[in-house]
């Protein structure tokens, strides 16, 4: 990605800067002061904030005027949207547009293209969730297609197998080409580094997990095969076992999602009162006390924190930042974050919380659109996977059991060449857990929350896959165990 000038700035970063500009705006701070503090902001990404800091710099060591800095931020910024930005500002200015007015307007376009890309965005996600929910289905016909053809086929079985499941995966994975394309995914968690201890190591230990899992899968299978335990009740047990670990890891980090969410969901009730008390009292110490006296649900805590830090006399930018912080979603430090350098700044505290409050709102609002599809992907898959497997399992039994009623009457049925056990286990079971994978990580791409939502599902899969295929592979038997008496009797009648 090419960072030189913004030209990598992501939604997110766009959001960021599109607030600090309308918060200021609004505030009638001019263009020199609003310059001056982007180039203060933490907020903003560091390949930006070197641009603005030097536009500081032409301005208070060298006395260029406003339109020239403009003209070098127009130069220098190769991002689209903020070079168009600057380009507006710079003919409003002529214009006699106040910085206040050309902000709003501003903004509210951006919230309007945003909601644009939002309808395009949610429309191909729609589709792209229906597509591989009709193509998971799909795929137990492809597989047991192939397999009878390898079954006739007979001795090239085992590779024209290998050749089904390449094309198999192929077809599915090229649906996860198409969720990477995604933008409406939204990081949960905050960047900052300083954690919950407990979130940390589950954060720590995803990567080695989804690693040791994914090798697990499919490094055991060559294993079993040379020892000849390739087996339902062995590959069965490989898939519970690795599903359960990840199903775990997956389930107690969503527990952080959901914490995290109920935090959300209070965020924009509580800017807005702040930004009230602050308008009142014109006091942080006194509007922190205010929000103590209020039930704020899952951010009382925080409230009370942030009233003492401001009381052992932590600046107030700072103690509004670590609110956010404190959250631990990324939603929560962002909007926070910028609260506490506006107001130091000096913008009016209404104002700012207004506006953050209203972004909150949008924002979740969006999410809420896009869990309502996403949902959809995440509600079919555990019973399609399910019945796929239990689809395999039938068939595992049914061609163990001719297998064994061919060997009696190979000189009567030569067309049909039924594949080893074996084979046939080892194909269904890397399908099974090929499409897991795939399935979790088109449900990751199409969330993008963390990758504890990865773990989860695909933990899910790989379990509730793993039983299904186990449990109807022996009550299968059970039901057909009539074909292996028949079996018997051919056996005698042909001695006889």
């Amino acid at each position: 990605m090419i960072r030189s000038g913004g030209a990598g700035l992501n939604r997110e970063d766009v959001d960021k800067l599109m607030l600090l500009f309308v918060i200021y705006g609004s505030s009638k701070l001019s263009v020199r002061q609003m310059i001056k503090q982007l180039s203060l902001s933490e907020v903003v990404p560091e390949h930006i904030g070197k641009i603005f800091r030097k536009s500081r710099n032409l301005m208070e060591r060298w006395n260029y005027g406003v339109s020239e800095t403009l003209e070098y931020l127009e130069s220098a910024l190769k991002h689209s949207k903020l070079k168009g930005l600057v380009i507006r500002l710079q003919h409003s200015i002529k214009a006699g547009v106040s910085i206040e007015d050309f902000a709003r307007i501003e903004y509210v376009k951006h919230r309007a293209e945003q909601d644009n890309e939002l309808e395009k965005g949610l429309e191909k996600l729609r589709r792209l969730v229906e597509a591989y929910t009709t193509l998971i289905s799909v795929v137990s016909l492809l597989s047991v297609s192939f397999l009878l053809i390898g079954t006739i086929i007979g001795g090239g079985g085992a590779s024209f197998l290998d050749t089904a499941f390449i094309s198999i995966t192929a077809t599915l994975g090229s649906t996860t080409l198409l969720f990477l394309t995604n933008n409406l995914k939204r990081p949960i968690f905050t960047k900052y580094p300083d954690k919950p201890p407990k979130l940390k190591l589950l954060l720590k230990t995803t990567t080695p997990l989804l690693a040791a899992s994914v090798s697990i899968l499919f490094l055991t299978l060559p294993l079993a095969n040379f020892i000849g335990a390739i087996t339902v009740e062995t590959m069965s047990a490989i898939l519970i076992s690795v599903g359960t670990a990840l199903f775990i890891h997956g389930y107690l980090g969503r527990r952080w999602h959901k914490k995290i969410h109920q935090t959300e969901t209070m965020l924009p009730i509580v800017l807005k009162s702040f930004g009230d008390y602050l308008s009142a009292t014109g006091s942080v110490k006194s509007s922190a006390h205010m929000l103590t006296l209020s039930d704020l649900g899952p951010l009382n805590r925080l409230v009370k924190a942030f009233e003492q830090r401001l009381r052992l006399g932590i600046s107030q930018k700072e103690a509004i930042a670590m609110v956010g912080r404190e959250t631990v979603g990324r939603l929560g430090d962002n909007v926070f974050t910028i609260l506490g350098e506006v107001i130091e700044a000096g913008a009016r505290p209404a104002t700012a919380c207004g506006i953050l409050s209203e972004y909150v709102s949008n924002v979740l609002f969006s999410d809420k659109r896009r869990e309502q599809i996403t949902s959809t992907l995440k509600t079919l898959s555990i019973p399609l996977h399910a019945t796929l497997a239990a689809i395999y399992a039938l068939l595992t039994t049914l061609l163990a059991i001719l297998s064994k009623i061919s060997a009696l009457l190979e000189n009567y049925l030569m067309l049909i060449k039924p594949i080893p056990s074996s084979t046939v286990v080892s194909y269904f079971y890397v399908i099974i857990a090929a499409t897991s994978i795939i399935t979790g990580l088109n449900i990751y791409l199409a969330d993008g929350d963390s990758f504890f939502t990865l773990t989860y599902y695909l933990g899910l899969l790989l379990l509730v896959s793993g039983v299904s295929y186990l449990v109807m592979t022996n009550l299968s038997m059970q039901l057909l165990s009539t074909f292996i008496g028949l079996g018997e009797s051919l056996k005698a009648l042909t001695a006889g």
